[in-house]
């Protein structure tokens, strides 16, 4: 799981925000960009839901998990909407900001990603409450998201 929503899908998340107005991430082709962020976050989305299932399948019902099993959920629900919003994708750039489709689209992945480090943070808590792993990956996880938003401040 960590490295489905920790990994790929923040990956393919920032890959898309760091395309230029010309649609060239880091100096490549236009291309390059749209099929590597789709690729890491189907593969992302892949792995979580398969992780979910295996999660589900040994979870142990305790009721110190609840708030980790409640946000794992409510981020996997947005997670699997996102290849449907992609499915549903219009054709040219004045179809997409005109129906909206843009927003909902980059909305809905920012907030499933962000959910998602959230629940990584509380499942490191539940492996180990007072473990230095889970301290130092919210101090990363901060660092990471003032980057981004600082990054992506005209895209709010």
């Amino acid at each position: 799981m960590i490295w489905a929503w920790g990994v790929f899908i923040p990956s393919a998340v920032m890959l898309a925000s760091l395309r230029s107005k010309d649609n060239v991430a880091l100096g490549a082709e236009p291309p390059f960009w749209f099929f590597s962020h789709r690729s890491l976050a189907y593969a992302g989305v892949i792995m979580a839901a398969a992780a979910t299932m295996i999660g589900r399948a040994v979870a142990t019902g305790s009721d110190r998990a609840s708030s980790h099993r409640f946000v794992g959920y409510a981020t996997m629900l947005l997670g699997l909407a996102q290849p449907i919003i992609a499915y549903v994708r219009p054709k040219t750039a004045e179809e997409k900001e005109k129906t909206g489709w843009l927003k909902l689209h980059r909305y809905v992945g920012w907030l499933s990603t962000a959910l998602a480090l959230v629940n990584i943070r509380l499942g490191l808590q539940l492996w180990d409450p007072h473990n230095a792993i889970s301290s130092t990956y919210y101090a990363g996880l901060v660092s990471a998201g003032s980057l981004a938003l600082a990054w992506n401040y005209k895209n709010f």
